[in-house]
């Protein structure tokens, strides 16, 4: 749980607004905890997790975005496959809505 405090306490806070839909975008390995989504489920929140960088942008108002940590993964390999995947860059901003933050 240590590596996803801060998008775990986000979560929760927009949880409690209403009509708030989630996008978790990350590899597998790095899915967010199940307690999470378990008690996103219970408070009614939709929430969707993609692998999907670009297709999530086009869909969100909002974007927070951590890095992907060399120490999550198991091993050299399993980082190397994933470097460089999930970056915000000046290309990936045209897949963004005009207003978004």
């Amino acid at each position: 749980m240590n590596f996803f405090l801060a998008v775990i306490l986000i979560s929760y806070l927009f949880s409690l607004y209403p009509k708030v839909r989630i996008i978790f975008v990350s590899p597998k390995s790095l899915a967010m905890p199940q307690k999470l989504k378990d008690d996103l489920k219970d408070k009614g929140i939709d929430f969707e997790e993609t692998e999907d960088l670009k297709d999530a942008l086009s869909k969100v108002d909002i974007v927070y975005m951590t890095r992907i940590q060399k120490e999550r993964f198991g091993d050299k390999k399993a980082y190397q496959q994933y470097f460089g995947r999930y970056i915000l860059d000046r290309d990936m901003l045209k897949y963004l809505k005009k207003k978004t933050f």
